[in-house]
């Protein structure tokens, strides 16, 4: 559900009025997303009910359809990846720092953070493109 709620809060803004297909094997996602309710998990109610006000903000039509996970093998390769070698995390005597760079929503340390790929919970994308500041930024490089 995450995936989908994160999807959307990437690329919505290029699909404004369109018909969006999604294409899942996770049955639980797909009612939530359909029904933009369900009675399992208040957290995931919850997501579902951002997906919906970003379907209705952009105008979307969410078209959800159910993939058998025999059928879905690539994607489910992919998210069982492990994080990538350039995402390390902030050691705890360092957490007097502002910003956290080269990070992503899955291991940021710091409320304010910087990704280096596409993350809508970042405060922006592209680290390398950025001012660093001179006190208070903390790098894992890459």
């Amino acid at each position: 559900l995450l995936t989908i709620f994160f999807a959307l809060q990437l690329h919505t803004k290029r699909f404004e009025s369109s018909t969006i297909r999604i294409f899942s094997d996770n049955i639980t996602a797909i009612k939530y997303v359909s029904k933009s309710s369900g009675i399992a998990s208040g957290y995931l109610k919850e997501v579902a009910i951002r997906i919906h006000e970003i379907r209705n903000k952009h105008q979307l039509d969410l078209q959800v359809f159910r993939i058998p996970g025999i059928s879905n093998i690539q994607a489910d390769k992919l998210s069982r990846k492990m994080l990538p070698l350039y995402e390390w995390t902030l050691p705890r005597r360092k957490r007097k720092m502002k910003i956290h760079t080269f990070v992503s929503r899955t291991n940021h340390r710091l409320p304010t953070y910087r990704s280096l790929r596409p993350d809508p919970l970042a405060k922006v994308t592209g680290a390398f493109q950025q001012k660093w500041l001179k006190k208070g930024l903390h790098l894992s490089p890459p």
